[in-house]
């Protein structure tokens, strides 16, 4: 996706999250088997917005879901930065 991590060449950019959320649907019990699904809901200029799912493995059965934010920062300048083409275009699929 053109990032290699924060501390690895690339002009020391990526994502910090600055808001999330996370709601409790229903109650899991150790040694409980789940399923997580995550999609890119919005993408704005300089952030975007994670989606969460959690379910009951092999079942529909919601027991939580959530949502992040996401900054592009420049981690060097503490500055949001445009989102990358290649990024951009991994979350949109184009």
């Amino acid at each position: 996706m053109g990032w290699t991590g924060r501390d690895e060449g690339g002009g020391r950019q990526g994502p910090v999250v600055v808001s999330q959320t996370f709601n409790y649907r229903r109650q899991v019990y150790y040694p409980a088997e789940l399923d997580v699904g995550v999609r890119c809901r919005e993408i704005r200029d300089r952030s975007f917005v994670l989606e969460y799912g959690i379910f009951r493995k092999g079942t529909d059965e919601l027991v939580g879901d959530g949502t992040s934010v996401a900054v592009w920062l420049d981690y060097g300048a503490n500055t949001a930065m445009p989102i990358p083409p290649s990024l951009r275009q991994a979350f949109t699929g184009g």
